[in-house]
This record gives C-alpha cells, structure tokens and sequence, in this order.
C-alpha cells in the first residue's frame, strides 16, 4: 500500500496533505510534505517486495519476467497512529515541538513516559536493569529483523536427504531471519529512497536530544537531522528537547 503520512506539525505549512513526488528525482525525495513511516522490505524502489508487474509487451509472460512497477511510489507503508514518527503534534498553544513526554524512567506510570534515549525502531529495545529501585534501562540491539516482520520474516524449506527435488511433502520448514532492519521514514526533506541503483535501501529514526537550538534540517546528534516540522516553520528544536532524528546513513541490504 502507499505510504501515508504521520500526524501534522503545530502550525499551518504550505504544503499537501498527502506526498508530492520528486519524479525522476535520483533518489526520489518527498517535497515539502509531512514525514511517512514505511518499512525496507517493500518501501524503497527495487526493494525485494516492492511492486512488480508483468510486463505488458510480453506476449506470453511468466513469473520470472516480471518487472518492477515503477509507476508505484511505495508499497511499505504503516499505519498512522503506531507511536513512531521525524515529526510530532507539538504545542497547539506555544507551537514548542519535540517529544512531549518525558523519556523513559520505569519509576514513572506509563501514562506519563515516553521513549528511551538512543531508541531505534527496528533494532534495539529496552531491558531493564534489576533491582526495581534503579530506575535504568539498556538498550539491547535485535539479533535478527524479529521487531519489524513476525519471526526475522524468512523461513527456508529444508527437505530429507535423497527427496525428490520436487517433492516438499516431507521438507521442514526452519526460520532463516532477515537481518535487523530499522523502521524507515522519509518527508520534511528526508528521502525515501538510499542509494542510486535497485535495490534501493531507506533511511531509519532515533530518539535523540538536542544540546541546544537545532534548526530544521540540522544534526540533532551527529548523523541524525531534524526533520520534526517544514523547513520554512522557523521553528527550532528547543534545548534538551527529544525528537525521533533522520538517519544520513542508510539503511543496511535487506538480506
């Protein structure tokens, strides 16, 4: 399915609701329209899911001589509303953007906490450190892509030594996970696609803290760009402010 947008900013842009393409763009970019999570396996251009389509002058057409629909901007996306996003809802009143809770400290209800520092989507999580008095948490790296698809997302079909080699009533089904994939996004300036040749890989999200006043498209942290609101808001991430940053590095193969 295409890739829908996240909530608004706090303030009005001039911008579509929905994506605007850069067409022919290398690599394709979102223009001035609110940020969209999506994920590797299927969202980036020749990613191994993306859209593909038998090609239409082909007299007699197989599967093998599909070819990727290149008509289809993205077929990853998420569903709005899971909790990840570059941007968020802000302030209505004073317009302040960033995280609005506080970060994670399991000392606190859950009604009033919010994300650990350094979370990535996709690729760690939390692990809470005992005692329960401590309120520390560690951030342990995903082993496989087991947080974004059910179980790494890849099984191998392995058959009986001697089978038929068209005979898989016998064969066993084992996980073969992908490896650990970040949850992608893209709008407010951040590219949908990484790379200039198919497969095309994307670019992840983390929750970082700003030292000081950090403009629209400027290091959060190093290697990691806000792109929480448009670029001609004005608006600053304010100091010691969190918000989800833009990776610059891509995303790895997805394999």
């Amino acid at each position: 399915m295409s890739a829908y947008p996240a909530g608004g900013p706090a303030v009005a842009a001039p911008v579509p609701l929905y994506p605007v393409y850069e067409q022919g763009a290398n690599p394709p970019k979102i223009v001035g329209s609110m940020p969209a999570t999506f994920d590797p396996f299927s969202g980036p251009l020749g990613s191994p899911f993306d859209a593909m389509e038998y090609p239409k002058l082909t007299y007699t057409p197989g599967y093998a001589t599909r070819v990727l629909k290149t008509d289809d901007h993205s077929t990853g996306g998420l569903s709005t509303g899971i909790g990840f996003a570059l941007n968020d809802s802000g302030d209505a009143v004073t317009g302040a953007i960033g995280i609005a809770s506080p970060l994670y400290d399991r000392t606190k209800p859950a009604s009033v906490n919010g994300f650990t520092d350094d979370y990535q989507p996709g690729l760690n999580y939390n692990q809470t450190v005992l005692p329960p008095t401590a309120p520390v948490t560690a951030l342990v790296a995903a082993p496989d892509a087991r947080f974004l698809v059910i179980g790494g997302g890849k099984m191998v079909m392995t058959k009986p030594v001697g089978a038929s080699p068209t005979d898989y009533s016998l064969a066993r089904a084992d996980p073969l996970p992908y490896v650990a994939q970040p949850l992608l996004a893209m709008g407010n300036g951040a590219s949908r696609d990484a790379g200039a040749a198919n497969p095309r890989t994307g670019f992840g999200m983390k929750v970082v803290t700003a030292a000081g006043a950090i403009a629209q498209g400027v290091a959060i942290e190093a290697g990691w760009i806000n792109r929480t609101t448009w670029s001609g808001s004005g608006l600053s991430l304010p100091a010691g402010a969190n918000a989800f940053g833009s990776a610059t590095a891509a995303s790895p193969a997805v394999t």
